[in-house]
């Protein structure tokens, strides 16, 4: 499999993959948007708190903006139903990720079909102790 051009995202799903423009991301390249793994917050009887995080995972928004073909959206769908889905974004493959809502809905810009607009919101089902590089 040839590597992901530069400016696209592909979307790994069973043996087959959809590559999509992006038109911008938030939280792959920077630590933009993550969450702390364990959650744990702990407040004590005389006020005090402390936390005991111990690792984070990256929570990502991708614009992929208007999805022109049938089959690119078609692929979205596969990959959110593939429970092995994976990413590869720059430098880095087959990341694996998981959605962060049970359903979707693209965007109609102007309430135009022709005009799907994607943005794609997940989170890595995998924490870890330091951001890529």
């Amino acid at each position: 499999m040839a590597a992901v051009a530069a400016g696209y995202i592909r979307l790994n799903y069973g043996a087959t993959y959809v590559d999509l423009k992006v038109m911008s991301e938030k939280g792959i390249t920077d630590p933009d948007w993550f969450e702390f793994y364990p959650a744990i917050v702990n407040t004590y009887l005389d006020g005090s708190k402390e936390s005991q995080f111990k690792a984070f995972r990256r929570k990502v928004r991708v614009d992929c903006g208007v999805v022109a073909d049938r089959n690119n959206r078609l692929g979205i769908l596969y990959w959110l139903l593939d429970n092995a889905r994976t990413i590869d974004y720059g430098s880095e493959t087959s990341l694996p990720f998981v959605p962060t809502q049970t359903e979707y809905e693209n965007e109609w810009i102007s309430d135009c079909s022709l005009m799907r607009r994607f943005v794609l919101e997940f989170e890595e089902s995998v924490t870890r102790t330091a951001f890529p590089v």
